[in-house]
């Protein structure tokens, strides 16, 4: 019942030059300098980015759902996740429940004044056109090969959806003990310069003060120790192998309470 729409490629430009060796490490239109997530709903008469965001939105707008696939940006080891916006109004339900179906082990809820969910990017525009929206976030970015269970992550939890809503007959799958996230970020930066090395990544529970990572010298001599700031987990590593004080190594979050679903 109903229509599917997959949209494979949003914007071809940043897909065919979004390469580390360019070092386009965000999705920045090469002809504008514009990011696309920064320009909805689009204007049809504005530069490139904004042309592009308008031609998208005109399908999102006449849909019920919409989901935004993602799969981590090219320096990221992220974890698993569903993110839905919330307004204080009654479509929240709807999009709190597809983030909730969608069936990853967390759902992490923002505000508009969170950057990721705030006015100009695709969830928060398309949920006050009134279409139930989320971002799910599986893949790790910096791969340049992405593994298949991360795609079949996208697809499961697409499936679970429209059988959810009624598209398509068939039992929805639940996660165990599918958790909220707190959605205050907390960040970890680098103290001092040196070769970094993780100790810690993407969907590890961790302890206030562990040690979650050492940055050394060439002769491997311990010039710092990073610690985790806070009881939660770790949302996001960024690999990297040298770093400079105040680089970001991690964002961390706290775990909430169960979803119930």
């Amino acid at each position: 019942k109903g229509r599917f729409i997959s949209v494979p490629v949003v914007n071809m430009p940043v897909f065919q030059f979004r390469t580390p060796w360019l070092n386009l490490r965000s999705s920045i239109t090469p002809m504008d300098g514009g990011n696309i997530n920064s320009r909805f709903p689009g204007d049809p008469e504005g530069r490139l980015t904004s042309r592009i965001a308008h031609t998208l939105f005109q399908i999102i707008k006449e849909s019920k759902y919409h989901i935004d696939f993602r799969g981590g940006d090219l320096p990221e080891s992220h974890l698993d996740h569903t993110i839905y916006l919330r307004l204080g109004e009654p479509i929240d339900e709807t999009c709190e429940t597809l983030a909730k179906v969608f069936g990853l082990e967390y759902v992490l809820p923002g505000t508009p004044d969170i950057g990721h969910v705030s006015p100009g990017t695709l969830i928060n525009e398309a949920v006050n056109a009134g279409v139930a929206s989320i971002i799910s976030e599986a893949g790790l970015g910096y791969r340049t090969q992405p593994l298949e269970e991360y795609v079949m992550a996208h697809v499961e939890g697409t499936l679970n959806c429209m059988k959810y809503f009624g598209m398509m007959e068939g039992e929805v799958s639940r996660p165990r003990g599918q958790r909220f996230l707190d959605m205050e970020w907390q960040g970890v930066s680098a103290p001092v310069a040196g070769v970094f090395t993780a100790l810690a990544d993407h969907n590890d529970i961790l302890e206030e003060g562990e040690v979650i990572g050492r940055i050394t010298d060439l002769d491997g001599s311990t010039l710092a120790e990073v610690h985790s700031p806070v009881d939660g987990i770790v949302h996001t590593l960024y690999v990297r192998r040298v770093v400079y004080p105040g680089d970001r190594l991690f964002t961390l979050l706290k775990i909430d309470e169960p979803t119930g679903w």
